[in-house]
C-alpha cells in the first residue's frame, strides 16, 4: 500500500475520534442529586414576638408627664435650666430656667439667683443655651387673612358659640364703625360652631347692625349670609341672595367686595391673594 493512502486513513481515523470526543463533551451533564436533609439539618424559624401595644389614654383625659416614656417620665417636678426661655410676658423677658410641678409652671427666672428652686428628686435638664418657646395651642393660624379681607373684620365671631353671642359682638363692632361701612368675616367660622347649627339670618343680622352692610362667609367658598343693606348691595352687582340673606356660592359676592370695597392702594394686593382661593 502506498504511503499516501496510509496517511489518508490515519487522518480520517483521527478526525472520527475527535468528532466522537466532541459529541460526548457537548452533552448536558446530569447534576448529582443533593443528599436529603436530616431532621437536625432542617432550618427552624422562631416566631417573632408580638410588640406590646401601649395602653392609650382614655378620650377626654389629658396625658401627664408621668404618662410619657423617656427622660423625666417618673419625675413629678422638672427644672429646665441654662437656656433661653421666651416668656411672652408684657416685657418680652428672656429667662434661663423654669420649674414645672405636676404639669404646671410654678416658677420662671434663674436658678443661680434663687428665682427657680431645685429640690432633691427633681429632674433637672441642662438646656445648654437652647431656646424654649411656649407651647402653641393653635399652630394653624391665618395671620394675614384678616388684614386682606374687605371691610371691617369681625374677629369676635371666631370665639362665638351661639348666634346671640355673635350678634352681641357684631353690635359692639358696629358701634365703632362709620355708618354704611361693610362689616365682614371671611373664613374662621361655620355653622357647626354655633349651638343653633346654622348661620344667622338676614333679620337677625339687621337687629345687630341695621346701619351697616354685613357679610359673613364660612371657610373659603361659603356658604355665606348677609343682611338687608348687604342684600341690596349684592343685588345691584348681580349677585343672587336669598330672602333669608343666604348666599350659596360665596365666590361672586366676595369678588365684588374685593374689587369695590377696598382702598385703591390695597385693592391689587388683596385681589391677587384672594383670587387664588375663590373662583
Amino acid at each position: 500500500m502506498k504511503p499516501s493512502v496510509i496517511f489518508f486513513f490515519m487522518v480520517l481515523i483521527v478526525a472520527v475520534l475527535a468528532a466522537c470526543s466532541g459529541s460526548e463533551s457537548s452533552q448536558t451533564p446530569v447534576p448529582t442529586p443533593l443528599p436529603s436533609a436530616t431532621p437536625s439539618q432542617v432550618p427552624t424559624f422562631s416566631p417573632v414576638p408580638a410588640t406590646p401595644v401601649p395602653e392609650q389614654t382614655p378620650l377626654g383625659e389629658k396625658p401627664t408627664l408621668s404618662d410619657k416614656e423617656g427622660i423625666c417620665s417618673e419625675a413629678e417636678s422638672i427644672v429646665l435650666s441654662n437656656g433661653h426661655l421666651i416668656t411672652m410676658d408684657d416685657n418680652d423677658s428672656i429667662a434661663s430656667s423654669v420649674r414645672i410641678e405636676n404639669d404646671r409652671i410654678v416658677a420662671v427666672g434663674d436658678v443661680a439667683s434663687g428665682d427657680v428652686e431645685v429640690i432633691a428628686g427633681d429632674c433637672v435638664i441642662d438646656l445648654g443655651g437652647r431656646t424654649v418657646t411656649p407651647g402653641l395651642i393653635d399652630a394653624h393660624i391665618h395671620i394675614v387673612q384678616p388684614s386682606q379681607a374687605p371691610g371691617h373684620f369681625l374677629s369676635g365671631i371666631e370665639t362665638s358659640s351661639s348666634i346671640p353671642e355673635l350678634l352681641t359682638k357684631l353690635a359692639d363692632l358696629a358701634a365703632t364703625v362709620p355708618t354704611g361701612d361693610f362689616i365682614t368675616a371671611v373664613g374662621g367660622l361655620g355653622p357647626p360652631q354655633f349651638t343653633e347649627g346654622r348661620l344667622p339670618t338676614l333679620a337677625e343680622l339687621d337687629t345687630a347692625a341695621p346701619n351697616h352692610p354685613v357679610y359673613l362667609q364660612a371657610v373659603f367658598r361659603g356658604p355665606a349670609v348677609t343682611n338687608t343693606l348687604g342684600k341690596e348691595y349684592f343685588g345691584a352687582a348681580g349677585v343672587s341672595v336669598g330672602e333669608s340673606g343666604a348666599i350659596g356660592q360665596a365666590g361672586p359676592a366676595l369678588t365684588v367686595l374685593l374689587q369695590n370695597q377696598t382702598d385703591a392702594e390695597a385693592r391689587t394686593l388683596r385681589w391677587s391673594i384672594w383670587r387664588t382661593l375663590v373662583p
